[in-house]
Parts: structure tokens; sequence; C-alpha cells
């Protein structure tokens, strides 16, 4: 990256200049108990870290579902929790409300 004509070199010839705080340093393998030394790049330190959200998803080193798995169950809880709040007996949204507004928040 930092060599001549590599990436940086890259970034500023196109007028795209990397954001070093979003990298991220994950070691993906399955038996990974050793410590890894960080990586320094332009006077950034970035720290070796288990997991990384990438897309719209949250992998890990050992490229198991875990931790998305239990981000998403906690949302879609959050989400029913919320709407149950919402169903109170005597000042909640009627049944109909509650239905239309489970299918379209907490089931997609």
């Amino acid at each position: 990256m930092t060599r001549l004509g590599g990436a940086f070199a890259w970034s500023v010839t196109h007028n795209s200049n990397f954001k070093l705080s979003k990298f991220a340093l994950v070691d993906f393998h399955y038996h990974s108990k050793n410590p890894h030394p960080p990586l320094t790049l332009r006077n950034a330190t970035i720290t070796p870290s288990r997991t990384h959200w990438f897309l719209g998803i949250i992998i890990d080193q050992s490229l198991c579902w875990n931790a998305h798995a239990a981000h998403a169950l906690a949302k879609g809880t959050s989400y029913v929790m919320q709407i149950r709040r919402l169903s109170a007996a005597n000042k909640g949204l009627p049944e109909t409300l509650l239905h239309r507004l489970y299918l379209a928040v907490a089931v997609p």
C-alpha cells in the first residue's frame, strides 16, 4: 500500500482517498489463539479484532455466523418488544394495525 505506485499513490491520482479509520485487521483462521501485532499505515495503527462489520454483515475470524445471528436476534427482539409496548390493552393500537406493523417491520 505504501510502496511507489501502490494503493495510496493510486488513491491520490484518482481522487479517492482511503479512510484509515475504516480499516480492519481480522485473522481468518479457525484456531487463531496467538495475538497478532497491530498494523501501522501512515501513522495510523490498525489493531486486530475478532469481528468486523462489512457490507451489512458481521464477519468473525472463524468465518462463522454466530456474531451476525446474535446481532440479528437482538435487533428482532428489540422490534418485537417495541411493538408489544404499542399493544397495551387499554390504550394501545388496534390488532389489525399491530399485525400490519409486525409484518412490515419485524418479519423482513
